[in-house]
């Protein structure tokens, strides 16, 4: 889902996938303070094998999601 943007060609190849305005991506990286009180994050950081909501833990999700998206990136470049 957080790739979407990448894969729909909506950012430039060297754009973070935080420059996507319309992305819930950010709230994900957000201190749970900041986010919608709907918005339960430990699923998904556990299936990233992240296994606390911490700042550590969501700057490695960050890290991840990024390295995904330069490999899908790199994907559109060699076809």
């Amino acid at each position: 889902m957080h790739l979407n943007p990448v894969r729909a060609n909506l950012l430039a190849p060297e754009d973070r996938l935080l420059a996507y305005p319309w992305s819930s991506f950010p709230l994900y990286l957000a201190d749970r303070r900041y986010r919608p009180q709907w918005l339960r994050v430990e699923r998904l950081l556990g299936e990233h094998g992240i296994q606390q909501d911490t700042p550590l833990g969501r700057q490695e999700f960050e890290r991840h999601m990024e390295r995904r998206r330069l490999e899908e990136v790199s994907e559109e470049a060699l076809q």
